[in-house]
């Protein structure tokens, strides 16, 4: 475990980022796979049935994302503060809240499976295919959810190097799944999800002996697992405002679905490898800015609020350098990796449509490199409105500009309201750090006033004089931030 605080802050980061990066390609890496099997030994068909339900299931996916990335800032503040006692009773309760809420969101998404469909627009030739493979996700969706979960948790403890690992298994496990279910068994698209639900499911276990292990170095390996909601309670003011933010970050494609499906299958099949050019590119930039959440959460649980603008210059370089490579490479090498996604018998508009998106619109990550660095060091400092603000205008972008001009040009019209959420988003989020009303002294002064606002006015109600508040802690406060 490490703290990321101490020593050279740009050597910690990339020492610690380096792993996670990797780790995320790898997680990345048998998603493409999954693609490429079903577009070249099932068919386009195939590629657009997975493609088609995408959305829906990421969207599903996001409330845990959010969730647990929101709880696991939380264990890195007490980390930082060594209040190692909290982390075991948070961490087993909110295991307990998950496990509840995705068997009943399983349900009702299976129960609810086609006016879902009807409302995502799904081509009936590819309707049994998109049923089949979103069945299995979604009966596994907690096993699925529960890797990421245990990632972000051991990056609260400074630990990055594990989940590597534990991504190459995935990875390993998922590939040879595939190749198993579908080149073996010749079980179509549902032996990509089931192949992918298992390898998660022996990752979780690792995932969990790991976590005990930390538990018995930190000294409270022995401290009982009993459930308590006080525990919990405390890290809601992390975890809940995050999972809003991701559902609000992935309703963007999940209302603007119906759009690109209504297309075509070509289109949908089409944009499906754009996305994954893309998710190549995000999987950098996006492990890059969980390093300076956790950074900023570590900072602030020490308060040593003097290190966070120097961190934050150190996380976006750290962004740049390492998110470059791959997105030129995408550019430049566009036609090889749309190859890898379809047989000889794919139909051009396909290959067209997904060279399009790299040719001409996947520079733009470089906007959603900004947003993902902020959305990071928002999450970190607790600054939730901030990060709500900033996400909610680059989904209003997207669908405005999708609804707008996909009737006008196509595909193109799409793509562009994925670019342009990216810019309006990384604007917003730019303005709103240079302003710095994320800084915590000014959100402690802000609350300062506040009570002492409410006291003032219980005062007047009962005809006494106004009670000053103790000031000893914004005087501390202000010391720190002047040294």
């Amino acid at each position: 475990m490490k703290d990321l605080t101490k020593g050279n802050i740009y050597k910690n980061f990339f020492a610690f980022g380096i792993p996670m990066i990797l780790a995320g390609l790898l997680s990345t890496s048998y998603g493409l796979v999954d693609s490429a099997i079903a577009g070249k030994f099932i068919g386009e068909n195939a590629l657009a049935a997975t493609g088609s339900v995408s959305s829906l299931l990421m969207f599903t996916y996001s409330i845990f994302w959010g969730f647990s990335t929101g709880f696991s800032m939380y264990i890195a503040k007490l980390f930082g503060a060594k209040e190692y006692h909290k982390i075991k009773a948070s961490v087993y309760s909110m295991l307990i809240i998950l496990a509840i809420v995705g068997g009943m969101l399983s349900a009702t998404m299976i129960a609810c499976y086609k006016p879902l469909f009807r409302l995502m627009n799904v081509q009936e030739s590819v309707w049994d295919d998109a049923f089949r493979y979103y069945c299995v996700c979604v009966l596994g969706l907690y096993f699925l959810v529960s890797t990421n979960t245990g990632a972000v948790l051991l990056n609260a403890l400074g630990i990055s190097s594990y989940t590597f690992w534990m991504s190459l298994i995935s990875a390993v496990g998922n590939v040879g799944g595939n190749l198993f279910f579908v080149l073996v068994l010749d079980m179509g698209v549902e032996g990509l999800a089931i192949a992918s639900v298992g390898s998660c499911l022996v990752v979780d276990a690792c995932y969990f002996i790991k976590f005990r292990s930390c538990l018995k170095e930190l000294g409270v390996k022995d401290a009982p697992w009993r459930f308590s909601f006080a525990a919990l309670r405390k890290s809601f003011a992390y975890s809940l405002p995050n999972t809003a933010q991701q559902l609000i970050m992935y309703l963007a494609p999940f209302i603007t679905a119906p759009y690109l499906n209504q297309l075509g299958t070509s289109a949908t099949a089409g944009a499906d490898i754009g996305s994954k050019m893309h998710s190549v590119c995000n999987t950098v930039y996006g492990n890059s800015s969980r390093v300076i959440g956790n950074f900023v959460a570590q900072c602030i649980g020490k308060k040593e609020y003097h290190k966070l603008k120097k961190g934050a210059h150190a996380g976006l370089l750290q962004g740049i350098v390492l998110s470059s490579p791959f997105i030129l490479s995408c550019i430049i090498f566009r036609s090889p990796f749309c190859s890898f996604f379809l047989n000889s018998s794919a139909s051009p508009e396909t290959r067209e449509y997904a060279l399009l998106f790299a040719k001409r619109y996947l520079v733009f990550c470089y906007f959603h490199l900004l947003s993902n660095f902020a959305h990071g060091f928002f999450r970190g400092a607790k600054a939730m409105g901030h990060l709500f603000f900033s996400t909610l205008t680059g989904v209003v972008a997207r669908y405005v500009f999708t609804v707008i001009l996909v009737p006008l040009y196509g595909l193109h019209g799409y793509y562009i309201g994925s670019a342009a959420a990216w810019i309006f988003d990384a604007i917003t989020c730019l303005t709103l750090y240079f302003i710095g009303a994320w800084h915590p002294l000014k959100a402690q002064a802000r609350r300062e006033r506040r009570q002492a606002k409410k006291l003032a006015l219980q005062a007047e109600a009962g005809g006494e004089a106004p009670i000053k508040p103790n000031t000893d802690c914004e005087q501390k406060d202000h010391h720190e931030q002047s040294a």
